[in-house]
């Protein structure tokens, strides 16, 4: 009996962030350092401990968005902007918000999307 094919596409990425879909090369995503998933705040987590901000310093990164249900990958351009010790206002693409982070900080509040319920 033959091996059923899985339907799932594979990504993968190397240390010079040069992303590929099934050993083929993105070069619209070459540069993005985080992963972003459009479904969880974890994943604003990386580039908020990542770039280690003072408050009212910002910053401007290239995520790789992964959009669900259909698994698309494409390049987003993001900014963080430290507003205070524990909340950051975030925007791509049109789109603008607050978070809230915990000392450690993990988004514990993303409006609209996710709220920790205990820290």
């Amino acid at each position: 009996m033959g091996r059923k094919r899985s339907s799932f596409s594979k990504y993968s990425v190397d240390a010079n962030h040069n992303w590929q879909l099934n050993k083929r090369k993105r070069l619209n995503l070459t540069g993005c350092i985080d992963l972003d998933l459009n479904f969880s705040p974890l994943t604003n987590t990386l580039p908020i401990r990542r770039l280690n901000l003072a408050v009212g310093q910002q910053a401007e990164v290239r995520a790789a968005w992964l959009t669900f249900p259909n698994f698309k990958l494409e390049p987003l351009a993001q900014v963080y902007r430290r507003i205070g010790t524990f909340r950051y206002h975030y925007e791509s693409d049109g789109f603008a918000t607050d978070l809230e982070v915990d000392a450690a900080g993990f988004v514990i509040d993303y409006p609209s999307l996710w709220h920790a319920e205990a820290t």
